[in-house]
């Protein structure tokens, strides 16, 4: 019997209801195989059994190797064994059968997790003829806010069971949310199952993308107050989950604007071995989903969409793909991310210093990085940002997901309180980033800021409306064929259409009557134009 031979037995031996599905086999241990084997021996003694599929083209650190997922955790001895025997990269194992839910006797209902501000949800579900979960994690201000409208984050998880990796995760957010480092959001965990792969299963018995796409995300929307539109959701995921958020962000990208690609596997194209299956126990894993089909594995690659999506996805995706660089999934990333940018899909591309295959290493040392990532998508987004422009003057007020826009794009960029009025009426007061209503505030711009807290008060006690004309205030402009049109409303909001002040000789600001006296530089209303001493 040989080295390899020994080894998979004694696996099989060691963890009879635990079976490894893929040995990711490296170059660099070709000194260590043909001690007693050439390639095509291990290959063939790697071959004979049915559920073990060979990868040649994997890489990784010699000593990451030798580190559980969490980074701390010696592996157990058997995977060890498989490290150092046939340099065993990973493997992906068979899951032990859950045991059914006594409520609804299916898989896919994870059990209950017990974490602030995070529910299990149950609902039915057409695509697998059974009663499917979720958890669901809403901010504190969603309770409190009846009238506001939020993005959804949907969080991918990995191989795995699905409940284990939501309590972390969802303190991760929470905490982000509540020091003001990103917009608050709904974030939800689907079940994609320990080893759905994000995809229909050929045999048509997990139809996980069915349930997500067609099921799912209709239900959060119809359900929740969100912001129920592309630019509204982001799909994320880690591992299995990354794999899944880049081929359902790729392949439905008219229902997700960005994309967060960490981890991901498997990445490539292809498999050096085609996957073969020999199902046992019932348990799902990895070709499960492909059924053994290597073109089915093929059309489901984010590899291919990418190529099929390429025009969609360059137009108005975001899109970063990330990996620590003691990852065994590294060399195939770099391939993903150079085959993105071959076919011209923009993306941001980031490499981890020593962090191996773990999502909250890999989200800790993002950092700053990763609040930003956030703060852009939901910050800058034109179809958000579109519903916060000015409506015709026959309109009625703004909408929720007007206001909900506006508010997430202020509080992404820092703003602490944000009031939007209407014919001299308050319809909406909000504040985040640590800001309230008794809270004193530091203004910038002097002249703008003082100018426009006064304006407010005056509009308050009655003094003046918005929309009156200037010049009952500034009696110069009375006789002036455009300057007698300028209202209150364009003086604030820098339309109206007065030439911007400058400074005078040695960085004198300019004087009042200066200001007065500036020529026009078009009609009141006509565009908005910065200036440094407007009035």
């Amino acid at each position: 019997m040989t080295t390899e031979q020994r080894l998979l037995t004694a696996l099989r031996r060691e963890q009879p209801d635990r079976v490894p599905v893929f040995l990711y086999l490296n170059p660099w241990a070709k000194n260590w195989y043909n001690q007693d084997s050439s390639y095509a021996e291990v290959l063939a003694a790697c071959e004979q059994y049915e559920d073990v599929v060979c990868d040649w083209g994997a890489s990784i650190n010699r000593k990451s190797s030798m580190q559980s997922a969490d980074s701390n955790t010696p592996i157990r001895v058997s995977t060890l064994v498989a490290a150092l025997a046939v340099a065993c990269l990973s493997f992906v194992e068979a899951q032990t059968p859950r045991e059914a839910d006594p409520k609804h006797g299916s898989q896919w209902v994870l059990p209950e997790v017990s974490v602030p501000g995070v529910q299990r949800v149950v609902f039915d579900s057409a695509a697998a003829r059974a009663k499917v979960s979720y958890f669901i994690y809403t901010p504190e201000i969603y309770d409190t806010e009846k009238e506001r409208r939020f993005p959804v984050l949907y969080w991918l998880h990995g191989s795995g069971p699905g409940e284990a990796g939501v309590p972390r995760l969802a303190a991760h957010f929470d905490a982000a949310m509540k020091a003001g480092k990103i917009p608050p959001m709904l974030v939800v965990f689907p079940n994609g199952l320990p080893g759905g792969m994000w995809c229909d299963s050929k045999d048509g018995k997990t139809p996980v993308e069915s349930i997500v796409i067609k099921e799912l995300l209709p239900h959060i929307d119809g359900s929740y107050r969100t912001i129920a539109k592309r630019e509204g959701r982001i799909i994320e995921g880690f591992s299995m989950g990354g794999y899944g958020a880049a081929r359902l962000g790729f392949k439905h990208h008219d229902l997700f604007a960005t994309v967060s690609i960490l981890s991901g596997g498997p990445l490539q194209r292809e498999f050096t071995v085609a996957p073969r299956v020999r199902p046992r126990g019932g348990g799902l894993r990895l070709p499960a989903a492909f059924g053994g089909d290597h073109d089915y594995f093929k059309a489901q690659s984010p590899w291919v969409l990418a190529e099929q999506n390429a025009a969609a996805l360059s137009a108005r995706s975001r899109i970063r793909v990330v990996i620590g660089d003691r990852d065994e999934m590294l060399t195939v990333t770099r391939e993903f991310d150079a085959h993105l940018t071959q076919v011209k899909i923009p993306h941001s591309y980031s490499e981890l210093p020593g962090i191996p295959h773990n999502p909250m290493g890999v989200l800790n040392a993002l950092g700053e990085a990763n609040w930003e990532f956030y703060r852009a998508a939901l910050g800058t987004s034109p179809a958000l940002l579109s519903e916060t422009r000015p409506q015709e003057a026959t309109s009625s007020n703004p909408t929720e997901s007007m206001l909900a826009a506006a508010r997430a794009y202020s509080e992404a960029n820092g703003g602490q309180s944000m009031l939007v009025m209407r014919d001299g009426k308050v319809i909406f007061e909000g504040y985040g980033n640590g800001g309230g209503a008794g809270r004193r505030q530091t203004l910038a711009s002097g002249t703008k800021s003082f100018v426009g807290v006064l304006t407010a008060a005056a509009v308050e006690d009655g003094f003046i409306k918005l929309d009156d004309a200037a010049c009952e205030s500034l009696t110069e402009w009375k006789s002036d064929p455009l300057k007698s049109h300028i209202i209150y409303r364009q003086l604030l909001t820098l339309t109206s259409g007065l030439t911007p002040g400058e400074r005078g000789e040695g960085g004198r600001n300019p004087a009042w009557k200066e200001i007065i006296a500036k020529p026009m530089s078009g009609k009141p209303g006509a565009q908005f134009e910065y200036g440094t001493y407007h009035l």
